[in-house]
């Protein structure tokens, strides 16, 4: 489907405007029972809905758009049996969960963590999530910004448990860092976790050496960024301690800099935030 599109369109998906992207979704939304026919039909509905709904808010509308969509948690996936189904159904709501409130953040907390947090596999329904399956639902997890801390914690604990495996690093590190950002990615400063919940995950983070050296350098960023509330700033010995560890990682000194300065994320960070690329031309403030 959304190659067929690219080629009506005459350009290629990452370059689609917003505008583009909110008005597609809304001829594709009146056909949204279409994915109950086959398993193609609602994978391909998922990926590409949530694709342009992406990430969910910043543009006119929205709220709208999202809650118009939520009805999909009742209804629940039509082929769970599917592995590709079930991939499709965690990226979509990764994709969309910035537009979610609180209660449904809960909701989605609870309907994926399931599946990997402890203590709560005895809520778990349907097959068991393969390899590929389980880094998406860690990845939309790691996306909930507007959780308790609690809940928080228990994702960010969970995360930085795989920082030592080698093919869990850099999903772990993106994962740990997003959901123990300084400045989150939406319009969320009031749900930001109190430095000393998070100052133990920076500390894991500089004991491991990864291969991804700039994905190395993002997520301290992320994770020691200064920010307006002075109360939520990481320690000023910790601060050190990251900035020595970014230098030895080649980081720009203009990247140190937000470590000591208040600075708005570019358009390039806050895709790397979001991971992946946003609608050109949404301005996120």
């Amino acid at each position: 489907m959304g190659k067929n599109l690219e080629k009506s369109i005459g350009q290629k998906r990452k370059l689609w405007s917003v505008a583009l992207c909110r008005h597609l979704f809304s001829l594709m939304l009146p056909y949204w029972e279409h994915r109950r026919k086959t398993p193609e039909s609602e994978e391909s509905w998922l990926t590409l809905a949530g694709f342009l709904l992406r990430p969910g808010f910043g543009a006119v509308n929205d709220p709208w758009r999202v809650g118009k969509i939520l009805r999909l948690i009742v209804e629940k996936m039509q082929h769970k049996k599917v592995s590709n189904v079930r991939i499709a159904w965690w990226i979509f709501w990764r994709r969309i969960c910035g537009g979610c409130d609180s209660a449904t953040q809960k909701t989605l907390f609870t309907m994926a963590g399931a599946h990997v947090l402890p203590g709560m596999k005895h809520l778990r329904k349907g097959p068991s999530p393969d390899k590929q399956e389980i880094g998406e639902i860690w990845r939309l997890l790691a996306s909930l910004e507007r959780l308790s801390p609690k809940e928080k914690v228990l994702i960010g604990n969970g995360l930085i448990k795989m920082i030592h495996k080698p093919k869990d690093h850099d999903l772990a590190l993106w994962g740990v860092s997003r959901i123990g950002a300084r400045i989150p990615f939406g319009d969320t400063g009031q749900f930001v976790l109190n430095p000393s919940l998070t100052e133990e995950w920076i500390r894991k983070i500089l004991t491991v050496e990864g291969t991804n050296k700039q994905g190395t350098i993002n997520g301290l960023l992320r994770l020691g960024r200064k920010c307006t509330v002075r109360e939520l700033n990481i320690s000023e010995g910790l601060k050190e301690e990251v900035a020595h560890h970014l230098r030895a990682l080649g980081a720009k000194e203009e990247q140190l800099s937000e470590l000591e300065e208040v600075r708005a994320y570019s358009s390039e960070e806050q895709s790397s935030q979001f991971g992946e690329t946003l609608p050109q031309g949404l301005v996120l403030l």
